[in-house]
């Protein structure tokens, strides 16, 4: 049984990463061909995972970065193999990469990270794979969060209270959209 599969599909449109839970409670990679739609391999992550995974891709596509709940996974994409598995103590859903490739954002529920009792936006630096900053937010329960097509803002959505505009120059909440219960929903660049 598979459980909550993540999607991201590589530039180019020839390979869909699927990140889920398998029927062991494992967190693990699926890579399918679009041109088929078959599975061509499964590259497991993590044991004993709690929570569903989130996957997002490096602007190449060369990287997939995929969250284990307090960690992520690196994995390359052109050998189709686990790189390393970073420890974080923040439990984290979400992920969106920036376009440049430099920071991934991802959310990270309440009561752990810098803020005890806040849910944040959580920031990694890719290179070091450090956590840069935090950005606390309230009165939401974040789910979903991702980049405009320049990077200058970054949104982040919830199962409560409204879409969050942050400016990603300031790495401040800048305001929000007037969309309450905005879970499922996407930014499409045109």
């Amino acid at each position: 049984m598979r459980r909550m599969a993540s999607l991201a599909i590589a530039p180019g449109g020839k390979r869909l990463y699927a990140a889920y839970i398998d029927s062991n409670s494992q967190a693990a990679l699926a890579v399918i061909d679009t041109s088929n739609n078959e599975v061509t391999q499964n590259i497991a992550l993590s044991p004993y995972i709690s929570a569903p995974p989130s996957v997002a891709l490096s602007p190449d596509g060369t990287l997939a970065y995929v969250t284990l709940a307090v960690g992520l996974a690196i994995v390359d994409t052109v050998h189709g193999q686990l790189l390393e598995t970073v420890a974080f103590e923040v439990d984290l859903t979400s992920l969106a990469i920036s376009p440049d490739g430099k920071v991934a954002y991802t959310v990270s529920g309440p009561g752990v990270g810098i803020y005890n009792n806040a849910a944040a936006v959580v920031i990694f630096d890719l290179t070091t794979y450090q956590i840069v900053k935090e950005i606390p937010f309230a009165d939401v329960v974040g789910f979903s969060v991702a980049f405009t097509p320049d990077g200058a803002k970054a949104y982040l959505t919830g199962e409560t209270g409204p879409v969050l505009i942050i400016d990603t120059a300031s790495e401040k909440i800048e305001g929000t959209l007037p969309i309450n219960n905005s879970l499922g929903i996407t930014i499409a660049a045109h």
